[in-house]
């Protein structure tokens, strides 16, 4: 499937793809570019020939040593492994890949099938592409000598040989201006959540008595989790299945681990934890303003994450995906957010295709599946105002096409994007209310009356509109443009004078004749210029000298 791939990225990179511009109304040429490769670490290793996180070179982008028996015992040999662990060595290159590649498939067609096995393991470099090769090419050279013991086995082999494609090695490390070594960045799903994260959970879990897990329980289920956008946090399903959670399991507890976990560990455990919630929180980031401070801040998080991982136990570093953090900073510094190249999104659609398998007779469902996948498309196009500029020629299997005037769907099939169900149906229930108004949620709060807009603290904030009169009721919360929720007396960030601050809303107000959002007042809470709390986090400042009251009103009303 990959050599396909391959061959029409080539192809399109060669030709460009033809297509119409449906904002200038004019033909343009598309040229792809091979960014990266996204996946997790075992597919990553297969699309680099990597051999894999259980070799000796664990690592695909770098030349790491793990464990490797040739290493002299005792603790010399531990500190030495731990030094290499934690450094970035030699970086591994395509280039470098296919020359010893070609010098396995060499060994090969020399009939020395062994040393194929024997350098793969000293370097690192595994191609189950060219494997799947050799593994035919020395079954059929095995029967035929057995048949006859004349023919030299050399002579043999490279005549089979020739029967075989031109190229046996893994088209990937092909890919015009691609590095598959350097070009596959860490993924933070594998490596942080369903990684260390995971580590530690279960070694916390794994800790605590009958006693202590009845009160990790208890702790968790008694923890506010609002101003996280999560929902209430069960327990008995975080720690009676500590080893059967799901990522989005972890995502909660890496953000409320030290809270929970606090006085339950030994100290160099808890140390641990409180370096990893460091580090995901600036590997998470979405948006990066500054990579000249970003970079150094998640480089100092992760060392402090290995070097109290270390300090806690040495055997951690059995687990290679601690060594590959080390290598998330560069790929952020080049790829941009590590959110841009997690798999998390990809997971999602594994619903998607499910959905898609129900009405199969699951004689062939790829067949099923595909074909389903391609009406969805034809219907998402059209209803999205897609533009048709060819009509096919002859039978409806034919690939002849015929250019014709650009047309696209009537103004009734263009309606269909304000039927709410026939949009989540299709799977575009993100494109639903594009160019309409959207009616805001929100939940009042229950105690309160309407009152007068002069009355309330917000008509007293800085950048407060004068709305005299105006009858308005109070919110307990409401759904903002960027889908978070705000609460009443809950936090978040605006953006303020070009920068990030951190507040504390206020109040929450809508108007009750009609029924729409006025806006809400927040109350900024600057950060303290230092921090003495046993979790090393950053502290606000509630009643501060430089404490204020802003109106904000864009960021909460929907259009």
């Amino acid at each position: 499937m990959l050599e396909e791939i391959a061959q029409e990225l080539e192809e399109a990179l060669a030709n460009g793809i033809n297509a119409y511009d449906c904002e200038t109304h004019k033909e343009v040429t598309v040229i792809p570019w091979v960014y990266a490769m996204q996946g997790d670490n075992p597919m990553q290793s297969e699309l680099s020939s990597h051999i894999g996180m259980t070799g000796k070179f664990f690592c695909q982008v770098c030349y790491v040593r793990g464990k490797d028996k040739d290493r002299e015992g005792g603790q010399e040999s531990v500190v030495e492994r731990v030094k290499e662990f934690m450094e970035v060595h030699r970086l591994r290159h395509a280039a470098e890949t296919i020359a010893e590649l070609q010098k396995q498939e060499s060994y090969a067609l020399r009939g020395t099938f062994s040393l194929v096995d024997t350098e793969a393991r000293k370097t690192g470099v595994k191609d189950k592409y060219l494997s799947s090769f050799l593994a035919v090419l020395k079954d059929q050279a095995e029967t035929q000598l057995a048949r006859s013991s004349k023919q030299s086995s050399v002579d043999l082999i490279r005549k089979l040989r020739e029967n075989m494609p031109e190229r046996l090695i893994n088209p990937g490390l092909f890919i015009h201006e691609l590095d598959a070594n350097q070009d596959t960045p860490v993924e933070i799903l594998h490596v942080i959540l369903l990684g260390v994260a995971k580590y530690f959970w279960r070694d916390a879990v794994s800790r605590q008595s009958t006693a202590g897990k009845e009160e990790l329980k208890a702790r968790i289920n008694s923890l506010d989790v609002s101003g996280l956008n999560l929902g209430p946090l069960r327990g008995t399903t975080l720690v009676q299945y500590a080893k059967s959670l799901t990522g989005r399991d972890f995502r909660a507890i890496i953000q409320t681990g030290p809270i929970i976990l606090h006085g339950l560990l030994p100290p160099c455990v808890f140390e641990a934890w409180l370096a990893l919630s460091h580090v995901a929180p600036l590997a998470f980031q979405q948006e990066i303003d500054d990579m000249d401070v970003y970079l150094p801040r998640l480089v100092s998080s992760i060392n402090n994450l290995l070097q109290a991982t270390v300090l806690w136990s040495a055997q951690w570093f059995n687990k290679p995906k601690f060594h590959v953090l080390l290598h998330l900073p560069e790929h952020i510094r080049r790829f941009g957010p590590a959110t841009l190249f997690a798999t998390e999104t990809f997971e999602s659609y594994n619903a998607v295709i499910r959905l898609r398998s129900i009405h199969s007779n699951r004689h062939a469902p790829s067949h099923d599946i595909a074909r389903a996948f391609c009406r969805l498309y034809a219907i998402r196009f059209l209803v999205s105002g897609g533009w048709v500029t060819c009509s096919p020629l002859g039978q409806p299997e034919s690939h002849n096409t015929t250019p014709i005037t650009p047309r696209q769907a009537g103004s009734a099939i263009l309606e269909l994007r304000k039927d709410q169900i026939f949009m989540d149906l299709m799977e575009m229930s993100h494109y639903s209310y594009i160019g309409q108004q959207v009616p805001a949620k929100f939940t009042l709060v229950q105690s309160s009356s309407s009152t007068l807009w002069n009355d309330t603290a917000s008509s007293r904030s800085e950048s407060a509109p004068n709305l005299g009169n105006l009858s308005v009721r109070a919110c307990e919360k409401i759904l903002l443009q960027n889908h978070d929720t705000a609460r009443l007396n809950g936090f978040g960030l605006i953006r303020y004078n070009n920068r990030l601050c951190p507040v504390q809303v206020v109040e929450i107000l809508i108007s009750t004749q009609p029924t729409q959002v006025v806006g809400m007042t927040v109350k900024l809470t600057p950060l303290a210029a230092e921090s003495n709390n046993i979790y090393n986090m950053p502290e606000i400042l509630l009643d501060s000298p430089t404490t204020k009251h802003v109106f904000i009103q864009e960021e909460v009303c929907a259009s």
